[in-house]
């Protein structure tokens, strides 16, 4: 009896050990099958995603084609803009100064520009201040009547609806879209400065100035009076 005790003990540990592999192959497998269904999972969302970017690259791709062919051969911003990267942006390497010798250290560049400047707008007259007194003593200058001081806030307005869009008028960087849009209030105060302007004889220092942009060509070197030579003549 003990010895059949014994063997029922080993029969039944056996059976336990068999049910236990088969509970770990059970979840082998389910565990391989949970892991398959995953990646077709991803690799079906990689395979969407890929084919959004793509429709989206084409939606793109029509949209900046309409653009460009919207407006044919006529030259827009868009052009402009496309074109704006593909210019030098190097510095000036030589210009000729207005002695006629070629200048290539960045210092003398920036001297020779410096002085070109100051000379072609320099606001000092050129005859003796009692020759201008006698020329402007001989003519006739016009002057405004009460209705036409009246009408100068008008014309005021005018001319800044005039003013061409995306253009900045002056070297303060306000563009012209900013006088548009705040006209009524703008165009008085440009009033008052233009009437003191006429009662001191002269205009605002800030209206004398500007801003100059040097614009080098390739392959050609700028003279600084304005004339453009081949780098190569000789």
């Amino acid at each position: 009896m003990a010895g059949m005790g014994c063997l029922f003990s080993g029969t039944g540990a056996g059976r336990s050990q068999d049910a236990a592999a088969q509970d770990s192959q059970k979840l082998d497998a389910v565990l391989a099958a949970v892991e398959h269904i995953g990646n077709s999972l991803l690799s079906k969302a990689r395979a969407e995603r890929l084919s959004l970017l793509e429709r989206l690259r084409r939606l793109n791709y029509a949209a900046h084609s309409a653009r460009t062919h919207a407006s044919a051969d006529k030259s827009g911003k868009l052009l402009a803009w496309l074109v704006r990267g593909d210019r030098d942006h190097g510095p000036i390497m030589e210009v000729r100064s207005e002695a006629g010798g070629l200048l290539h250290r960045p210092g003398e560049i920036h001297s020779a520009f410096k002085q070109h400047c100051q000379a072609l707008y320099d606001s000092r007259a050129l005859s003796p201040e009692r020759f201008c007194n006698e020329f402007l003593v001989s003519v006739e200058l016009p002057c405004l009547t009460a209705d036409q001081g009246r009408t100068l806030l008008v014309e005021i307005q005018a001319s800044i609806r005039e003013l061409e869009s995306g253009k900045t008028p002056g070297p303060n960087g306000l563009p012209a879209d900013f006088y548009k849009a705040f006209t009524s209030i703008l165009a008085p105060k440009l009033l008052r400065v233009y009437e003191e302007a006429v009662r001191r004889g002269c205009l605002t220092t800030s209206q004398w100035e500007a801003l100059l942009v040097s614009l080098p060509k390739p392959v050609k070197f700028a003279d600084i009076n304005g004339l453009v030579e081949d780098a190569f003549e000789e």
